[in-house]
């Protein structure tokens, strides 16, 4: 008698599938586009309506604040954790698809803007301690990052310290490129408005409108790939 532990069958293949098994097969299709479409709209309103182009923190908290109620609401058996974890994705489709930034505003209160204040020249002289050390680029940066980690690895215990460091460093860099790569965004944006409100051609006019869905579409699931990754 074999030992061989009997590992149980989640999924046995289909060798063929019927008439009425393809036409749910295409209804899953059809309503999982339904549902990214739905969901890029639905940032489309949220970023129009609630936060404008320049939210302030206040407005920015409380919008946070009812769209996670919102979302609790829906479906109650969600925790804390799990209505917190989906809200950082929409901020990141509303920062992958309109420019909006995934972070929160600044609060105007003297006791944040004091610490904040601090805060920023720590983080301004690590910036220059690396980049005035080798680092030119974001990979640089990664590539010292890892570095780090290898050396903490093997009991180096203020490599550790370096890796925190970097990983700060980091944070900044790519938030300033992404800010760059927003605005840029903001100008097209309206390049395109003012285009479109030239055009008299309804064909060229739809043309343009088939293109840019599509291309949300596609960064919808670029969105996707990369929360994955994480």
């Amino acid at each position: 008698m074999s030992n061989q532990v009997q590992q149980p069958v989640v999924a046995a293949p289909i060798p063929g599938l019927s008439e009425q098994q393809q036409n749910i097969a295409a209804d899953c299709g059809s309503r999982y586009f339904q549902a990214k479409w739905d969901a890029i709209e639905t940032a489309r309103v949220y970023a129009r309506d609630v936060l404008g182009i320049d939210p302030t923190f206040e407005q920015f908290e409380q919008g946070r604040i009812s769209w996670v109620n919102g979302y609790v609401e829906a479906n109650p058996e969600n925790t804390g954790n799990a209505a917190d974890a989906a809200w950082k994705q929409f901020l990141a489709l509303l920062s992958e698809l309109f420019g909006i930034s995934p972070v929160k505003p600044k609060s105007d209160n003297k006791g944040a803007t004091k610490k904040r204040t601090e805060r920023a020249a720590k983080i301004e002289k690590l910036v220059q301690h690396y980049t005035e050390n080798g680092a030119k680029s974001a990979r640089d940066l990664e590539g010292m990052r890892m570095a780090a980690f290898e050396a903490a690895a093997k009991g180096n215990s203020a490599a550790e310290k370096i890796a925190d460091e970097l990983k700060t460093v980091l944070r900044v860099v790519n938030s300033e490129q992404n800010k760059e790569l927003g605005e840029q965004r903001k100008e097209l944006r309206k390049s395109v408005r003012a285009a479109a409100g030239k055009c008299s051609s309804i064909e060229r006019l739809q043309q343009a409108l088939d293109i840019l869905d599509e291309e949300n579409a596609v960064l919808f699931d670029s969105v996707e790939d990369e929360e994955d990754e994480d």
